[in-house]
């Protein structure tokens, strides 16, 4: 009698994707604070001193969100 075998082999795919989510979570926590103190100390200079750095109030979010103009 012929015996057929239907399981299938663990694949490694689902642990890496669930890794990789895990990963890009923590990554945009990481970008997002850092573009959150970028702000705060932004917001905290003169208009002279944001002047100097070529920076006006209104681009402060945008720089801390991108890092360029």
């Amino acid at each position: 009698m012929a015996m057929v075998d239907t399981t299938t082999a663990y694949t490694p795919r689902l642990a890496y994707q669930a890794v990789s989510f895990v990963y890009n979570v923590i990554t945009n926590i990481q970008l997002w604070n850092e573009s959150r103190k970028t702000v705060r100390v932004l917001e905290k200079l003169t208009e002279r001193e944001l002047n100097d750095i070529g920076l006006n109030r209104g681009d402060i979010y945008n720089f801390a969100r991108t890092g360029s103009f």
